[in-house]
């Protein structure tokens, strides 16, 4: 009996020879017996038709006591126990059914899905082979290639050999020299290092060039580090152009980087720095320097034979020093000059690439109302770019000399600040401004953001 009409059919016999039972024997305990029919129907068919055959069992217990040749009134308990012995068979044959159904749909869709994982395993295998195939194939037309690309090779070695011989001599020439200037940008990028956009309560901006083509850096020079005091920053050219200068620069660096935190006055870092650079310099070597202290309201600073720094407020002025010295190296005798400096203030410090620009007919850069324009621009980034356009438009764009512009700002201080403590010293008042000493001509090209 494997089909459903066969266990259906064996379901309906089984209660109709329970029922014909009953009719020929007379009675007896027959209404629990008809429960066989629902239990052989779970076993192979659906719910449904299991609930059916139940409730054909229950109607059967039910009449089954008044059918028969004698049929009698049968006792009350009897009676219902049979029915619901009938039910409740029924009822258990039909939620066995249920479950069984259940099971058999989870089983029939796990089987279909491992048939289909199987023919999709099967259909990778068969690609798999394909792609073995192709790649041996491949393989095997690579290799032939090589054989051929070698025979060739050798060929053309044997033919020629000189022109090789040159061509690998070349190209190790080429490597050799991508090594050294990997090394020499490395070592330029550890002397020089880049200025944050902001140290301390002071905003900064920066624009720097060397003259000479594909190096970082030349004779200018500049740092800046955050002292308990405030941001202190050094500006400064040595002497001349190229790898001499580079190397009176980093030491210049060196010394202010080793010396700058732990030294408080200015004067003295500068005789300092002076000091520690003196077996660097050559007879003729000197370097000019500019160091400037920046605290609430003012700027401290230092003029080793430096260009004077710009204030912009509501005037350009130039910061010249009440007594000039001279640059490193040539017994420097500076004094400190304290200026106002108030939020909304601008300083700007440069080196003579700015201070030297001349134009064609060999008249210096102005510093007029359009650099102070420049230098009152939106950002201390702005001003600077403005700066640079108007430096090129006088110049042109290439220089033979180098370039370094700072731009600070101050941050606006709280409004409520205690008074500050009585000193020897007062802030000078700021001299009338007045244009750098002319140099000689040279031209300038225009440097990229820091």
């Amino acid at each position: 009996m494997r089909s459903h009409w066969g266990w259906l059919l064996a379901a309906v016999l089984a209660e109709a020879l329970v029922a014909v039972a009953h009719v020929l024997l007379g009675g007896g305990a027959f209404g629990a017996l008809l429960v066989v029919g629902p239990l052989l129907a779970a076993y192979r068919l659906t719910t449904g038709t299991t609930a059916a055959v139940a409730g054909l069992a229950v109607l059967l217990a039910a009449a089954l006591p008044f059918s028969g040749a004698e049929a009698t009134q049968p006792a009350r308990a009897e009676y219902v126990n049979d029915v619901l012995a009938a039910a409740i068979g029924g009822l258990s044959a039909t939620l066995v059914a249920r479950a069984r159904t259940r099971s058999q749909h989870t089983e029939d869709r796990t089987r279909r899905g491992y048939a289909r994982m199987r023919r999709t395993h099967a259909r990778t295998r068969r690609a798999y082979a394909r792609t073995r195939a192709a790649y041996a194939s491949t393989r095997h037309a690579l290799l032939r290639t090589r054989r051929v690309l070698a025979h060739v090779q050798r060929v053309h070695a044997r033919t020629k050999h000189a022109c090789d011989a040159a061509q690998r001599a070349h190209r190790e020439a080429i490597r050799a020299l991508a090594r050294m200037t990997r090394i020499a940008q490395v070592s330029q990028q550890a002397i020089v290092r880049p200025l944050p956009s902001a140290i301390g309560d002071l905003t900064l901006a920066v624009r720097t060039r060397s003259a000479t083509e594909h190096a970082l850096i030349g004779g200018d020079l500049h740092d800046a580090i955050l002292t308990p005091t405030g941001p202190r920053l050094i500006v400064g050219d040595a002497k001349g152009h190229g790898l001499d200068a580079v190397r009176l620069s980093a030491a210049v660096l060196a010394a202010f980087r080793q010396t700058a935190a732990d030294e408080p006055d200015l004067v003295r870092l500068a005789h300092t720095l002076d000091a520690r650079i003196a077996a660097e310099l050559g007879p003729e070597d000197f370097v000019t320097l500019l160091l400037a202290d920046f605290a609430p309201g003012e700027v401290r600073l230092v003029n080793c034979g430096h260009p004077p720094p710009l204030r912009a407020s509501r005037h350009l002025e130039t910061l010249e020093p009440a007594s000039a010295s001279t640059p490193l190296g040539l017994a420097p005798a500076p004094e400190l000059q304290r200026v106002a400096l108030a939020p909304g203030q601008r300083l700007l410090l440069y080196t003579d690439g700015l201070a030297e620009a001349r134009d064609a007919k060999g008249d210096l850069f102005p510093l007029d109302h359009q650099v102070h324009a420049a230098l009152r621009g939106p950002t201390p980034d702005a001003s600077l770019d403005r700066l640079l356009d108007l430096l090129t438009a006088h110049a042109g764009p290439t220089s033979a000399d180098d370039l370094t512009l700072i731009l600070a700002e101050p941050a606006a201080q709280p409004a409520a600040r205690p008074a500050p403590r009585p000193g020897p010293a007062t802030p000078a008042s700021p001299p009338r401004p007045r244009r750098p000493t002319p140099a000689p001509a040279t031209e300038w090209q225009r440097c990229p953001p820091a």
